[in-house]
């Protein structure tokens, strides 16, 4: 997505474009879009588009009254974006049929929403059956998907980063402003460890393996082990 308010697709492999399509007027921020097996979801300043994935038709479209301040989230059966607000909305993509599979929703239904104290910059990351979010009032918060059932808050020092991430199953892994990086145990809410950076880290780690690496505004770039939390080496790059 571009901030000419253009999606462009392409294929991963050959780099083809298979399809182009413009979302309304220009606006000044593009954000992250989300995709499942049949349908591309992004924004464009407050309306909400679901396009066919193969065709880039319009599914659907939807305002949201308020500016997004995250990317879309989306499995098969759910969709979930930021906003402004602080509201993080969730909502149902099918519609459950007396016999047969379940039926692709003509308009999204909103299932629930969630209010956080800070503007929701972090893009939702969902697990299964719990989808975790941060928000710039400093807080994790991790909810079962399908009902409006909180499980735990983390709290931090400062605002989470733009993406969260995981190592496996179980670790959560969240940037924050505070200049630590903090791995949850979304099963407990315990902390498997936090590892100091030195300064902000907004975004989001990125995970091979058993290795973890990590930058943050200073430009200082880590790789973690993932057991423990400690650093194999640090270096700097030559700018933020």
């Amino acid at each position: 997505q571009t901030d000419q308010a253009m999606l462009h697709v392409y294929n991963a492999e050959t780099g083809r474009h298979q399809w182009s399509t413009k979302l309304g007027e220009q606006a000044p921020t593009a954000r992250p879009v989300s995709s499942n097996s049949y349908a591309v979801f992004a924004t464009n300043a407050n309306i909400m588009f679901a396009l066919d994935r193969g065709t880039g038709r319009v599914i659907w479209q939807v305002n949201l009254k308020y500016l997004p301040s995250s990317g879309t989230s989306c499995d098969e059966d759910r969709l979930l974006i930021g906003l402004s607000t602080g509201m993080i909305n969730c909502y149902d993509l099918k519609e459950p049929q007396e016999k047969g599979p379940d039926k692709i929703r003509e308009k999204p239904s909103l299932t629930w929403n969630l209010k956080t104290n800070g503007r929701v910059s972090t893009r939702p990351l969902l697990a299964d059956r719990i989808v975790c979010m941060g928000s710039d009032d400093g807080r994790v918060y991790v909810n079962f998907s399908d009902e409006p059932t909180p499980l735990f808050r983390v709290p931090t020092g400062g605002p989470i980063g733009a993406e969260l991430a995981h190592h496996g199953t179980r670790m959560l892994l969240a940037p924050s402003a505070d200049d630590n990086l903090y791995a949850i145990d979304v099963f407990t809410a315990k902390m498997f460890w936090i590892f100091p950076s030195g300064a902000p880290i907004r975004q989001a780690p990125v995970v091979a393996g058993e290795e973890i690496f990590v930058i943050n505004e200073a430009g200082a770039l880590s790789l973690i082990e993932a057991k423990d939390g400690s650093a194999k080496w640090t270096t700097h790059t030559d700018s933020g």
